[in-house]
């Protein structure tokens, strides 16, 4: 095996023993920065060579089946690996900086035991209202918030309940993150020209109880899954909004009828991931306490639904009664679980 496999091999070991969901790494004049993002910071992780940096990226992209010697346009494709028996999938992606280029990886561990729905929220009522959703049979159940916000984890952990009511699911996913066993998974391939919408039109007519689309991205997607809830399935998806409300703008914005917005949609969640306070320093944590502690971080839910989406759509002026992401995340903070400072980092006051 050589240096630089060595090298990435071990850029990948050590991210996934400190739990990192992303690696970095920034080029410089003289130098490039190798950074790791963990609960949402990004660490500092080590300083390389630029000559090394080049050839470590050039590595990943050729293991990731990307073109090396392209550097003037932005690249994305993914691999497999297996480190210390552990599988872990990683997405790549490549931007052309100056001056040199700059490469992302984002790690997504398979052989995570599942987690239940109520071991993810700092609220477990929360999850019950979540978990009715999916005793519809039909409608558009939309999930917004930030990248990284634990949505996918979310709806994976609602589709194995489903799974184990014996309900056929089809994912639409762009890329699959993690294989579930039962699940019926489609990875999206534009170059093959399996889009969105081919899979959409196929899946269909394969008999699903459940349909996951893991972003409504553009008009096309977003028409076709508002036809496929009003063909009798119930659709999930995200959606990039900062909050419930924002995902009906979205829809409006993608030429969505209001009358069909109000006849499909059956609920809206957003989510954040908020920083637990730290048991073992109760302070800003060292890096020895973010990889000892257990739980690191914990989900809150803004959850509009029945009667008080009914209400919103019949007069989107009024005042409504629901639980804000604000007053949610007030609450964790009021019962000390959470720092204050969470709110100024997924709100403004």
């Amino acid at each position: 095996m050589s240096a630089i496999e060595l090298k990435s091999n071990a850029i990948i070991l050590r991210a996934i023993q400190i739990n990192a969901s992303d690696i970095h790494i920034i080029p410089a004049k003289n130098y490039s920065h190798v950074q790791m993002r963990v609960d949402h910071r990004l660490l500092n992780v080590e300083r390389i060579k630029t000559t090394e940096a080049e050839k470590l990226i050039s590595h990943y992209k050729f293991r990731s089946k990307m073109d090396i010697g392209e550097k003037r346009r932005p690249q994305n494709g993914s691999l497999c690996m297996s480190i210390n028996q552990q599988q872990t999938n990683l997405r790549i992606s490549t931007l052309p900086t100056l001056p040199h280029e700059s490469l992302a990886i984002r790690i997504l561990p398979q052989n995570k035991i599942e987690i239940p729905l109520e071991n993810l929220a700092l609220f477990k009522s929360q999850t019950n209202k979540i978990r009715a959703l999916l005793k519809k049979a039909h409608g558009l159940l939309l999930f917004s918030g930030p990248t990284g916000s634990g949505k996918t984890t979310t709806i994976y952990s609602l589709l194995n309940d489903s799974l184990i009511k014996n309900k056929r699911i089809i994912s639409i996913e762009d890329p699959i993150e993690k294989r579930i066993d039962g699940l019926i998974q489609v990875e999206i391939n534009e170059k093959a020209g399996l889009n969105y919408q081919e899979v959409l039109k196929a899946t269909l007519r394969h008999d699903p109880d459940i349909i996951v689309i893991s972003e409504i991205r553009d008009t096309q997607t977003a028409k076709m899954a508002v036809r496929a809830a009003m063909t009798g399935h119930l659709v999930i998806s995200t959606i990039h909004a900062n909050n419930c409300i924002g995902c009906i703008s979205r829809l409006r914005e993608f030429g969505i009828a209001e009358y069909d917005i109000k006849e499909t949609v059956i609920g809206l969640v957003s989510q954040r991931l908020l920083e637990l306070k730290c048991p073992i320093c109760r302070g800003n944590c060292s890096l020895l306490c973010q990889i000892n502690r257990k739980k690191r971080r914990l989900a809150v839910y803004e959850i509009i639904a029945g009667k008080p989406l009914e209400e919103f759509f019949c007069d989107s002026s009024k005042r409504f009664v629901y639980e804000s992401l604000e007053k949610v995340i007030n609450k964790g903070i009021a019962l000390g679980y959470v720092y204050e400072t969470e709110f100024d980092r997924w709100l403004t006051r």
